[in-house]
């Protein structure tokens, strides 16, 4: 259980809890230490279950919660049918830790919960304790209110036949673009959007890792549905260290060897997996690109990473031109001056993080909100160049010439480094994202 450890130069107390994927973690870990540089005792709560390394310091405590869900266990369920599970097992132990922080003689009571929305059974847990509560959505605000159009519209039928017929209302997308998620119970699904957003927007505050200068029109159709705020505080891309898997900074020495704007970074995230013929595509699209080019093929992304998933020939072909890494620390390459493209698979995370470096990105979206924010890269800020959901190598070479070669790649490095501006602008001193963070402190402080 915890520890007593509140020191006294503190008023406030935090409590804030992501479940266990690194999308989810990263920006929370972020926000946590924002929070706690402006003067909160911060405590956040992981799972057992996929726990991230992170360290404590004064006035910043972790607590691990146990849930005794195995890996065996997680990989046998869908996504959708993984956070609904999340959902009842952290209930427990989530207000067993809640109730002894309170209890705690002379400790500092909890202020406040800030949980991601994606945890929704923490709002009940909440009003039920008579704690406030703040919901963090860590994906866009647009693919919020897709989601909400999946479940009030009658879109889940759609989901077998992906169509590029516009979505009335919701324009530029189309059917094809709305955050369907692959599961074996479609009722789960409708559970859960109905379940994430509903008690997101009764919260007493809503924080997007987003900006006012990046999705507007969402923010202002998602304000009227709110109980309390929306604070649109992003993107946080402040330096952490709250991966999950040992990132390899042997890709920063490569990188420095290769010439400006000449590498094309290759990662789909930390959810996503393929097939072996799909690896076999994307490895001779990289080759025959003749470009240079590091690619991310993590642990678990085709069963077993070892020379033997790589297709034969392969790495004699490419020989120093390629680097193949298990994990890379993103914010750092995507910062380096070597890196011209990013193959990605547009989950949210990512996105920002291109945008705060000025880099162009062929989208390659798989699933959820990735398709979501593919439409935003590409035809709302126009950074970037959509793939086919059938990754094909002549097309992979295609793209990657046309990002790294072609006048089009460079048109869209000028509008990237111009939008990279604009976000700039948005968190200095006046901008939006700015006046929003100092918002939500003001609030917290009120409490």
């Amino acid at each position: 259980m915890a520890e007593n450890r509140v020191s006294t130069p503190y008023t406030k107390h935090l409590v804030l809890f992501s479940p266990p994927f690194q999308g989810h973690i990263n920006p929370m870990v972020q926000l946590a230490h924002i929070l706690h540089s402006r003067g909160f005792f911060i405590t956040i709560v992981h799972t057992d279950y996929n726990a991230p390394h992170l360290e404590p310091r004064p006035g910043l405590t972790i607590e691990p919660i146990y849930l005794g869900l195995s890996n065996e266990e997680a990989r046998e369920m869908d996504i959708v049918e993984l956070i609904l599970t999340l959902n009842k097992k952290c209930e427990l132990p989530f207000r067993a830790l809640i109730e002894d922080l309170q209890s705690k003689k002379g400790g500092l009571r909890v202020s406040y919960l800030i949980t991601d929305a994606v945890m929704y059974f923490t709002q009940d847990l909440a009003e039920e304790l008579g704690i406030k509560r703040m919901a963090f959505r860590t994906s866009s605000s647009t693919s919020t209110l897709g989601f909400q159009a999946i479940r009030d519209k009658g879109y889940l039928d759609n989901r077998g036949h992906p169509s590029d017929e516009p979505i009335p209302d919701f324009s530029p997308f189309r059917f094809k673009d709305l955050p369907f998620v692959n599961t074996k119970d479609p009722d789960s699904l409708c559970l859960f959007i109905s379940s994430f957003t509903g008690k997101s927007f009764r919260a007493s505050a809503l924080i997007f890792n987003t900006s006012d200068c990046l999705e507007s029109p969402a923010l202002e159709k998602i304000r009227p549905q709110c109980r309390g705020p929306v604070f649109a505080v992003g993107p946080l891309n402040f330096p952490s260290s709250s991966s999950i898997l040992p990132e390899d900074d042997k890709c920063i020495s490569w990188l420095n060897t290769q010439p400006p704007r000449s590498v094309v970074y290759t990662s789909f995230g930390s959810l996503a997996s393929m097939e072996s013929s799909q690896v076999m595509e994307i490895a001779w699209g990289l080759a025959n690109s003749g470009r240079p080019f590091l690619w991310v093929v993590r642990p678990g992304l085709i069963n077993v990473l070892n020379a033997a998933c790589l297709p034969s020939g392969f790495t004699e072909q490419v020989g120093l031109r390629g680097l193949v890494v298990e994990w890379a620390p993103q914010k750092k390459v995507l910062a380096h001056g070597a890196v011209g493209a990013f193959w990605s698979h547009c989950g949210w995370n990512s996105t920002l993080e291109s945008i705060c470096a000025g880099v162009p990105v062929a989208c390659w979206p798989q699933f959820s909100d990735q398709r979501v924010n593919a439409r935003l890269i590409c035809h709302v800020w126009r950074v970037g160049a959509e793939m086919g959901r059938e990754v094909e190598r002549g097309e992979v070479e295609m793209v990657v010439r046309r990002l790294l070669v072609e006048r089009e790649g460079e048109e869209m490095r000028e509008k990237a480094s111009e939008l990279k501006k604009v976000v700039q602008r948005s968190l200095g001193k006046g901008g939006s994202s700015y006046e929003a963070l100092d918002s939500l402190i003001l609030q917290l402080m009120s409490c």
